[in-house]
């Protein structure tokens, strides 16, 4: 080998050795340097967030202590299971009888829960089922029924929605129909206590005509005898019950034995207020009242005298509402009413009250 092709060779080791430096030492370690550069301009930009962060820590800790204060409240606001206990007692507390809110739900249906969805990680599930329910009752007691579903503040304490409703109207005795469903909302989880309604109820008694505990005494009275008829003759008021357009004057007129007499000349059922008290029972329509006094061992005797009705438009009538402090039995005789369509309804009542 002449000393050119040795010299030839020596320069190609070199570039060769020179190419695989490169590429096996020096471009890894620029490679490494150009990774380590990034990873730190990500954790200088990481830290610079941060700090910024840290800056508002205490601003940020409040701010989840009060949505766990907001969330807390709201959850608190559903209930944590959907029983039927609770049900059938929101079903009970439907049904009114006073005066002219009247509502007497006549069926109700119970179906399965379901969940629809779940809180985050909070492990809280939202359940739904639905309830059927129908019902008879006057217009005043259809608008109270729509805003204790609804005021969710002020009316049933659980959550609900009305999904659908219908209403039907008959004329013949001014009362309407039919039927609501409702969707009702719980959240259970742990933690979550279901709630179990008070249902410590009398469940009966051995003889049903003598009531229960607490329940008025049911015992026999000379009204019986005839029926209640003695009481026309013997009474302490009389309602009388005509068309609001007759010759005479004021189609409802309340009188007392030894009481004011009290008229009203409107063509409608109005409310008459009968309250029992310790010496003497007031009677009123509205803001006009009076009274007659009351013997201590006495019964309270009302002496109705109504008529038929003139035509559709004769809408005369009352309903009778007694509130009885005193607790002495309140009799009833109604004479002559139409039986169609009656100008006399009972109320709301406490105690003993008999309607002959």
């Amino acid at each position: 080998m002449t000393k050119s092709n040795i010299k030839l060779l020596l320069v190609i080791l070199a570039v060769a050795a020179l190419g695989l430096t490169y590429m096996y030492v020096f471009k890894p370690n620029m490679e490494d340097k150009d990774n380590i550069k990034a990873q730190a301009d990500g954790l200088e930009a990481k830290y610079n967030d941060l700090q910024a962060k840290k800056a508002h820590e205490a601003e940020y800790k409040q701010q989840i202590a009060d949505n766990e204060v907001e969330f807390e409240e709201i959850i608190a606001k559903f209930p944590a299971d959907l029983n039927q206990e609770t049900e059938v007692m929101f079903v009970k507390s439907l049904d009114k009888d006073q005066g002219v809110y009247q509502m007497d739900i006549q069926n109700a249906s119970f179906t399965q829960d379901s969940v629809f969805y779940t809180l985050g990680e909070s492990g809280y599930e939202c359940i739904t089922n639905t309830m059927p329910l129908s019902y008879k009752g006057s217009y005043e007691g259809i608008k109270d029924l729509m805003v204790y579903l609804m005021d969710q503040d002020n009316g049933f304490k659980y959550r609900m929605s009305v999904d659908s409703v219908n209403i039907a109207y008959n004329e013949a005795d001014d009362t309407y129909t039919g039927s609501v469903n409702l969707l009702q909302y719980a959240i259970k989880g742990e933690g979550r206590t279901p709630e179990k309604p008070d249902v410590d109820v009398p469940k009966g008694v051995e003889n049903p005509f003598h009531g229960g505990n607490g329940a008025p005494t049911n015992t026999a009275s000379a009204n019986d005898i005839d029926n209640g008829s003695s009481i026309e003759t013997s009474h302490d008021i009389e309602v009388t019950l005509m068309n609001a357009g007759n010759d005479a004057g004021s189609g409802i007129v309340v009188s007392g034995t030894s009481g004011s007499e009290i008229s009203s000349s409107d063509n409608a059922v109005v409310d008459v207020d009968v309250v029992v008290g310790n010496d003497s029972v007031t009677y009123g329509i509205g803001g006009d009242t009076s009274e007659v006094s009351l013997a201590q061992d006495s019964e309270v005797r009302i002496f109705v005298q109504s008529s038929a009705r003139v035509d559709a438009d004769d809408k005369n009538g009352i309903t009778l509402n007694i509130s009885n402090t005193r607790g002495v039995p309140v009799y009833i005789y109604v004479k002559g009413d139409d039986t169609a369509s009656p100008r006399f309804n009972m109320g709301s009542r406490d105690g003993t009250v008999r309607v002959y």
